[in-house]
């Protein structure tokens, strides 16, 4: 996948990438999946994990040839193919990845796990839509598994579905 920089957080916000000039839904769930690719999680291969690999990649997924897909995408699921100017700020993006420093990345995800918070505590722990909702209490997990914050809306989301609580296990 293309990476998803934490950092444009830390741009001055007069800039228009600043992702707090983007739409909200936009801007949250790139907030959500800005902390989250930081992390870089990966769940254990189980034998269900195997057998979906087995079944997705045929030729097998250590052969698998991720960053030449990177960009590739089926005709039915694109509204407008990526401009060049799109492509650039990815090459740029993988850029920054490789070469980013460490301390500024752990600057930018306390930043945007602090404002995560902000926002589950400004919408009763429910978040303003599903996606950015489970984004976010995603994301909070991955940082720390008894955020009490994350613990909140995980308790609202049970609630709201009505068939018990969710639990999260890896």
């Amino acid at each position: 996948m293309n990476a998803v920089l934490p950092e444009l957080w830390s741009l001055p916000r007069k800039i228009p990438l600043h992702p707090s000039n983007w739409y909200c839904h936009t801007r949250l769930i790139y907030m959500a999946m800005a902390s989250i690719y930081a992390r870089r999680f990966q769940v254990p291969v189980t034998p269900v994990v195997a057998a979906l690999r087995e079944e997705l990649y045929p030729q097998g997924f250590a052969r698998a040839d991720f960053p030449a897909a990177r960009n590739r995408l089926r005709d039915a699921d694109l509204f407008a193919r990526p401009s060049v100017w799109l492509r650039i700020g990815y090459g740029f993006a993988r850029l920054v990845e490789r070469f980013h420093s460490k301390h500024a990345r752990t600057r930018c995800v306390d930043a945007i796990l602090s404002q995560i918070r902000w926002e589950l505590q400004t919408t009763s722990h429910t978040s303003i839509s599903p996606v950015s909702g489970i984004l976010n209490i995603l994301s909070l997990w991955l940082h720390n598994p008894d955020d009490p914050d994350c613990r909140q809306a995980l308790s609202k989301m049970g609630k709201r579905g009505g068939r018990g609580t969710f639990q999260l296990r890896f």
